[in-house]
């Protein structure tokens, strides 16, 4: 990698674009071997983020030009391609450097002004999807927008429309995922199916995993109740109960039976499709794979000493790129994805 493989570009709501290296670390000060250059943090659920390193200097000179608030911040490759786009969080000045923290578009539809009140009812969730998207600002737009359920109440009061959407999700176990061109999915299931075996063996494994899990799941029902009135709630079974019931239950801001028994089944499915609960937390090389696992992934684990040999779901992952190179410093996989055990 040189100086120059990284660029943090910054299209300024005037119209005029600016360009700033982002150094390696040696390129900054052979003495701080583990300063990144770039690091992003995407998750399932989790609004993403990225912190980009630039040089102190070059900041400064831009400074006047920028609009903290439109401006749009993009992380860009040595293949001119955006690894990441979003808007200005926070600048931290750190001796020679600058450490740009950015937050993806996402932002920009949680900060936006809330409907007073959105309701829709017996309604397809992919058009409500449509409908929450269409109440963002223009700098967010739909991507790919598909249908979980065909029949479904919901409605929310002073609610940002990405809150709104993400409470969606939650209900119907659909995933949401905003781009760094400011478009947003709302897909049954993100990610693809990986046939490399992540492995110490293969080299992919870096660190010491962290290793969660339950030899049995008790949970026989799930139990989802309204907050605010609590005599309205929805069940779900998830296995036959051996004597007695053990009832997992959870609170939602809702009156809607409809949406408490979607949200209610989700749950079931889930844990009944996985009722040995997975969790394993690691580090993983991906210059020792085809193609680096991505949010969503679905990638075949195998950990011989620990007794792991199954294909789990990344459902975090923390991307460092510094003087060790282009890394996943922290992944977080899982056979669970709205049950973890965060």
């Amino acid at each position: 990698m040189t100086d120059s493989d990284l660029t943090l570009r910054i299209e300024h709501a005037s119209g005029a674009v600016s360009e700033l290296v982002v150094p390696t670390p040696v390129a900054v000060d052979e003495q701080q071997p583990t300063l990144a250059s770039i690091r992003t943090l995407r998750g399932l659920g989790l609004l993403s983020r990225a912190e980009a390193t630039v040089f102190r200097a070059e900041w400064r000179d831009i400074q006047r030009q920028l609009d903290p608030v439109d401006d749009a911040f993009y992380i860009e490759d040595s293949a001119g391609t955006d690894i990441f786009g979003g808007r200005l969080d926070d600048a931290q000045e750190r001796g020679a450097t600058v450490s740009v923290q950015l937050d993806s578009f996402e932002r920009d539809a949680l900060d936006t002004t809330p409907p007073a009140s959105f309701s829709r009812s017996a309604t397809a969730d992919d058009t409500i999807a449509t409908d929450l998207i269409g109440e963002m600002p223009s700098t967010v737009t739909a991507g790919t927008v598909e249908q979980t359920t065909t029949s479904l109440d919901f409605g929310v009061e002073q609610a940002s429309p990405a809150l709104a959407l993400r409470a969606l999700a939650a209900t119907t176990g659909a995933e949401v995922n905003f781009r760094p061109d400011g478009t947003v999915d709302y897909v049954a299931k993100r990610g693809e199916t990986r046939l490399a075996v992540v492995s110490p063996s293969a080299g992919a494994v870096t660190g010491e995993p962290r290793i969660r899990r339950t030899t049995r799941e008790d949970t026989t029902d799930v139990r989802v109740v309204s907050s605010s009135d609590p005599s309205v709630f929805a069940d779900s079974n998830v296995r036959p109960a051996d004597v007695r019931k053990v009832f997992e239950t959870e609170e939602l801001d809702s009156t809607s039976t409809s949406r408490l028994q979607t949200r209610a089944d989700t749950l079931a499915a889930e844990i009944a499709d996985a009722p040995q609960y997975l969790e394993v937390e690691l580090g993983i090389d991906p210059e020792a794979l085809p193609v680096a696992p991505a949010v969503g992934d679905r990638v075949p684990l195998s950990l011989p000493a620990s007794g792991v040999d199954q294909q789990l779901r990344v459902i975090e992952r923390d991307r460092v790129i510094d003087a060790g190179g282009d890394r996943l410093d922290r992944v977080l996989v899982s056979n669970r994805n709205l049950t973890l055990r965060r």
